[in-house]
């Protein structure tokens, strides 16, 4: 009996924390914790797409209106996440990330400017869906916290690096292309979600 109980004990000093999802590697190093957590969602498809997706739709509103796309960007994150915590069945519908960056880039393709009202509207709805992918490195209430506070930290980077700069663009040709930017990625989308539930049309 001494033997077995050596070896469990024994291992509760060998072991490592639990990790809810891997470690994100950047230039063959784990990056965990906080920083690990902000570079999560640029790494995972789904997330990165609706992350995009908020980008282009801030680029193309008016450049008063970042501020309010950005409390947007953070309520829809806390909103989201809550729901999901009271509703955790909602982690069933993972199509809609994929649906959501379709209607995202749908909006971006078909509108050249998008009014202020709309693109908070449409970025709180993105964020509010790309919360429930959102799973923390630690399963713990602090992980979970942190982890929607790095996403939150992730988004507002971006709207202040690429959305702001593309507040800027004013020529056709730019416009064109951030257009065909946002065509692009609910095309990217759309087959992502016809693969999704036809995996086998990869290969007919």
């Amino acid at each position: 009996m001494a033997r077995p109980f050596a070896v469990a004990t024994a291992l509760c000093f060998v072991c490592t924390p639990a990790w809810a999802h891997d470690a994100v590697n950047l230039f063959g190093m784990p990056v965990t914790g906080f920083a690990g957590s902000m570079l999560h969602p640029l790494v995972t498809l789904e997330q990165a797409f609706l992350l995009l997706a908020c980008v282009l739709i801030a680029g193309r509103m008016e450049r008063r209106a970042l501020p309010s796309a950005a409390l947007a960007l953070a309520a829809g994150l806390m909103a989201g996440k809550g729901a999901h915590l009271a509703v955790a069945s909602l982690s069933a519908y993972w199509y809609a990330q994929l649906a959501a960056a379709l209607v995202g880039g749908l909006a971006v393709a078909a509108f050249g400017r998008i009014r202020a009202g709309f693109g908070i509207a449409l970025i709180f709805a993105l964020c509010f869906v790309l919360s429930v992918g959102i799973v923390p490195e630690q399963p713990t209430e602090l992980g979970l916290v942190l982890a929607v506070a790095a996403t939150i930290a992730s988004g507002l980077i971006m709207l202040a690096l690429a959305g702001l700069t593309l507040t800027f663009v004013r020529s056709g040709w730019g416009g064109v292309l951030i257009r065909i930017a946002g065509a692009w990625l609910a095309a990217v989308a759309l087959v992502n979600l016809a693969l999704a539930f036809n995996p086998g049309a990869l290969g007919s």
